[in-house]
């Protein structure tokens, strides 16, 4: 019943109710919602914070630019 486990695998127990999103096609999934909603990515490292008033406000990159928001996420 499970087409991604591996040929190995000699059985299993199916329990009705129990689910899982593959988190692959859920990120892609949030991307494609995030953008279409306007949220603009910039996918470049970033080499420091902007701080203004003990509030993060933007990121320096790595090219040297700045990037300015009002919310501001980090991430890997």
């Amino acid at each position: 019943l499970e087409p991604m486990l591996a040929p190995g695998v000699r059985g299993g127990v199916r329990v009705d109710g129990d689910h899982q999103a593959d988190p692959k096609r859920l990120a892609r999934a949030l991307l494609t919602a995030c953008e279409r909603a306007g949220v603009v990515f910039h996918r470049a490292e970033a080499r420091r914070l902007l701080v203004e008033a003990d509030r993060a406000t933007g990121a320096e990159l790595a090219d040297g630019s700045r990037v300015r928001a009002d919310r501001t996420v980090l991430c890997l």
